[in-house]
């Protein structure tokens, strides 16, 4: 039996956790697209290598930034909803944050084919319809 879409999500988030980008990056689709609308770029990356560098960059822009999750919620549709916090100092100013928001991922046939990361809760609940 293939796995569930939780469970495809969970790997793929506890991978990047870990330190382990390509164990991630292998449960996405080829050409996976990652769109983060909160972010002062409110970009689309698309193909596994686009989701490497906006974490990356992200990641970048902060000291002592750590991302914890909460849950994983299965909406009606299938897609996914992790919800999270993260906490850091912006790298040049360091003003510290904490915020909490989530993700909604849509999973096919195994593989993940589209993130879209929201920095309130509601919105993210909102998009997958929960």
């Amino acid at each position: 039996m293939p796995p569930g879409n939780v469970d495809v999500v969970r790997r793929m988030t506890d991978a990047f956790l870990a330190g382990d980008a390509d164990a991630a990056l292998a449960l996405m689709h080829a050409d996976v697209e990652f769109e983060a609308p909160a972010r002062p770029d409110a970009r689309v990356w698309r193909g596994r290598d686009g989701v490497s560098r906006a974490i990356a960059e992200w990641i970048a822009t902060w000291d002592d930034y750590s991302f914890d999750v909460h849950d994983y919620l299965e909406a009606p549709d299938g897609r996914v909803l992790v919800t999270w916090t993260e906490r850091g100092r912006g790298r040049g100013s360091g003003i510290p944050i904490e915020h909490h928001g989530g993700y909604a991922v849509t999973v096919r046939d195994g593989a993940i084919v589209h993130m879209a990361l929201y920095n309130e809760l509601s919105e993210a609940r909102a998009a997958v319809g929960l």
